[in-house]
């Protein structure tokens, strides 16, 4: 990764930090369940993600590109693999104003999206689907190249 193509995916990531920190009351409004338990839900996992989007902006380019490479954020392509029919397909994660179906451009915040948001290469996770629920394998993360769509 070059360093200005870190510097615009640094600035991406400090943005989503200062949008989220600026931002959570009103986006838990708007996104939760008026019930406490999906608020409170909700809040630890934007907080466990703020967490890892210090930790990811704080290191050189190097480290940078292989975190993006590694941890799936708001903004990354994730190919992954359904173990029960051997599918596999490539989905990025957006804010819910920014999903595109036809692009495979999915809400952070559905269930495929909660369960892959934070993961790593390699991992095995359980989707709690509203049909019911399966099982997907993360085979690669990149964070997308031109993820205008990331942001609010």
């Amino acid at each position: 990764m070059s360093h200005s193509d870190a510097k615009g995916t640094r600035d991406a990531l400090i943005g989503q930090l200062v949008y989220f920190d600026e931002q959570v009351s009103s986006f838990l409004d708007e996104y939760s369940d008026s019930a406490r338990q999906d608020r409170v839900k909700l809040r630890k996992l934007i907080e466990r993600y703020q967490r890892k989007l210090q930790d990811v902006t704080s290191r050189n380019d190097d480290r940078l590109d292989e975190s993006l490479r590694s941890v799936v954020l708001i903004g990354s392509s994730v190919k992954i693999e359904f173990p029960e029919d051997s599918i596999v397909e490539t989905y990025t994660l957006a804010f819910p104003e920014h999903i595109d179906p036809d692009q495979n451009r999915i809400s952070f915040l559905s269930p495929l999206g909660i369960s892959l948001l934070l993961g790593s290469i390699a991992d095995t996770v359980t989707v709690e689907g509203p049909g019911g629920n399966y099982v997907v394998h993360v085979q690669e993360v990149n964070f997308a190249e031109n993820a205008v769509y990331a942001m609010p």
